[in-house]
């Protein structure tokens, strides 16, 4: 028993399938069109191109050849295993799903609900301010205050082909900046040898957020190395086709999935601890052969952006 009365349980239901249906209407008014993605992927191909990923969260099974698999971890590496070998470089696909993801801890296993998005061959810039659009006007229609974070993997990338990193010490600053450890970053720091410019920018990384107009303020005082600083400028192009409040960037935004190439974005509702949507432009890999098609997409959390709106009456 959940405590709940059959009102109570009604009205959730209802504002899960008006949520649901909203969903489904925003993004086929857009071209995309449903696709339902496998249950089951490969744990070793899986952990190959997710090293950072925590394993011990993850479903497991072993089916009658005695191969492990993860029941569905992880959206975007399902569709793009299936996808990306029947793609040529010039086919554009717009896709959506509703889907529920798998997890577990020592004692149970959870799923929840996912709506999604994969647009594959999209052109970069323009595709990218239309999946932000969408994503703006999306959680506007919702009534709940937001605020829609924006990052950049390809300025993380640049930074860390700066530093010239071994394996290892590229993955412990990963882990730094992942739980934004500040005080372990700048100890960090003080045992390498890098140049002035770099020491400075890992020491004030995490300072590297805020909204567009303070971006913008630090590219104008060229306090960046000028890889990196190109590498921001690109990211402001893209804020500077958006005027909304709820927009925010972040520079030290980094995901735990290694396929994000470019632009990162995450949403996050007020008062709500945890993020309720996360994407960005990926590489699509197929797993059995030697093409990759770029990418952009997004997962959104319908289960905690249901249970706000249920909250908020």
């Amino acid at each position: 028993m959940n405590g709940k009365s059959i009102e109570e349980t009604m009205k959730l239901q209802t504002i899960k399938y008006q949520t649901t249906q909203k969903c489904i209407q925003f993004v086929s008014d857009l071209g995309f069109m449903m696709y339902e993605p496998a249950y089951f992927e490969s744990y070793d191909r899986f952990v190959l191109s997710h090293q950072r990923v925590n394993k011990e969260s993850m479903v497991k099974l072993i089916n009658p050849s005695k191969e492990v698999l993860l029941l569905r971890p992880d959206v975007t590496t399902s569709i793009a295993s299936n996808i990306v070998p029947l793609l040529n470089d010039k086919d554009e696909l717009k896709l959506f799903y509703y889907a529920t993801m798998f997890r577990q801890t020592e004692s149970k296993i959870t799923g929840r609900k996912q709506f999604g998005i994969e647009w594959f061959n999209a052109k970069e810039d323009e595709a990218e301010k239309d999946v932000l659009r969408l994503i703006l006007d999306l959680f506007k229609s919702f009534e709940m205050p937001f605020i829609l974070e924006i990052g950049s993997e390809a300025f993380l990338k640049t930074l860390f082909d700066q530093l010239s990193l071994t394996k290892q010490e590229s993955e412990l600053l990963k882990e730094m900046i992942a739980y934004k450890d500040e005080d372990r970053l700048k100890a960090w720091v003080k045992t390498k040898s890098f140049s002035q410019e770099y020491r400075d920018l890992l020491n004030t990384l995490f300072r590297l957020q805020g909204t567009p107009a303070k971006l913008k303020q630090r590219l104008h005082e060229s306090s960046l190395p000028k890889p990196l600083n190109d590498s921001a400028l690109e990211l402001l192009n893209i804020l500077s086709a958006f005027t909304e409040k709820e927009i925010r960037f972040d520079l030290s935004m980094i995901s735990e999935f290694e396929y994000y190439t470019g632009l990162r974005f995450k949403v996050y509702l007020e008062n709500y601890p945890k993020t309720v949507l996360k994407g960005g432009r990926y590489l699509a890999v197929n797993p059995y052969g030697d093409e990759a098609r770029s990418a952009i997409g997004f997962s959104m959390d319908t289960d905690a952006v249901i249970k706000e709106l249920v909250k908020r009456g």
